[in-house]
């Protein structure tokens, strides 16, 4: 039988052995998996008393490693299992790590999400704004390792265990704290060496920034992109329905909508044409289109309001 010092001495060697591997950096952890491994996705995430409950997905995901201009493994991308469909992007500034030599977290600035691997699970956290600074965050998703490519690991229903009984939140938190003492100590130690990579890698970022800045700049200043703009700043038409009865609408590739009285709807200007549509008998949702033209998008009545009893 075991005695209560035994058991609190059980406790802490299970607590610490969770939080070492946590104190792992994100680059250290998911290369002990291997580039390859596959992840089973889990949505839905709620917390119930002690316990979280999710729903699963039957979408399989293929991690493959990413490398940085130094030709080093930097970030990642999510793709569908023996597929090229990417479900996680590491471009156009997704997934970029929080720290050079010790990230904790891969961030997407465009979604203020960021994805940490810790023990098994691959966090998808949103609400991340600041990825160096990660003190509140709401889990959006977890993936849940099903075959890893390399190693012994937390995997299969082990790891989908553990979407149900671990502490998510404690051990997120405790790990960005804990990770944040490792970046401090490893950026106060970067080599010279270090320091050109990083210089490299930030160079190569704004050089890409600018070239996509040159490339926009130079479409729509293009006969083209001056046409597009024109377009797209040419005033919306406003069609109100001034008359005491319900006015059918059919436009664009196939949809309708019924004006109450008293409604009003906005059209571009320039977008075809609106027919009036008349009820078809047991369809609530979709309307017959007729020949009657209420609108003609044609670019010569854009800013205007028209009302219903002027074209009916």
């Amino acid at each position: 039988m075991k005695t209560a010092k035994s058991v609190l001495i059980t406790l802490l060697l299970i607590t610490g052995s969770i939080y070492a591997i946590a104190q792992k950096g994100q680059l250290t952890a998911l290369q002990e998996i291997g580039d390859g491994s596959v992840f089973k996705k889990y949505w839905g995430i709620t917390k119930e008393g002690d316990t979280y409950s999710s729903n699963a997905s039957s979408e399989m995901c293929q991690i493959k490693f990413e490398n940085n201009v130094n030709g080093k493994f930097s970030t990642f991308v999510l793709n569908k299992e023996g597929t090229n469909t990417v479900l996680i992007n590491s471009g156009f500034g997704f997934l970029k790590p929080n720290h050079y030599t010790e990230p904790s977290a891969f961030h997407s600035n465009r979604h203020n999400l960021a994805y940490v691997y810790i023990d098994g699970l691959l966090y998808a956290l949103k609400g991340i704004r600041d990825p160096k600074n990660i003190t509140t965050f709401k889990i959006e998703e977890i993936f849940a390792l099903s075959k890893p490519a390399k190693g012994e690991h937390t995997s299969g229903k082990a790891a989908a265990k553990e979407i149900k009984n671990r502490n998510h939140d404690a051990v997120l938190e405790k790990y960005f704290k804990d990770m944040k003492a490792v970046q401090d100590n490893a950026t106060a130690n970067f080599t010279p060496e270090i320091i050109a990579e990083v210089d490299a890698v930030e160079g190569n970022e704004k050089a890409k920034d600018k070239d996509i800045k040159d490339t926009n700049a130079a479409y729509w200043a293009s006969a083209e992109g001056q046409k597009n703009l024109g377009e797209m700043r040419q005033e919306k038409i406003i069609f109100i329905n001034d008359t005491g009865a319900d006015v059918g609408m059919c436009y664009g590739q196939g949809v309708s909508t019924v004006l109450k009285p008293g409604e009003k709807h906005t059209f571009s200007c320039k977008n075809g044409k609106v027919y009036r549509g008349e009820k078809i008998p047991n369809n609530t949702v979709n309307l017959k289109r007729t020949d009657k033209v209420l609108l003609d998008l044609n670019g010569t009545n854009c800013g205007a309001q028209i009302t219903a009893s002027s074209v009916l």
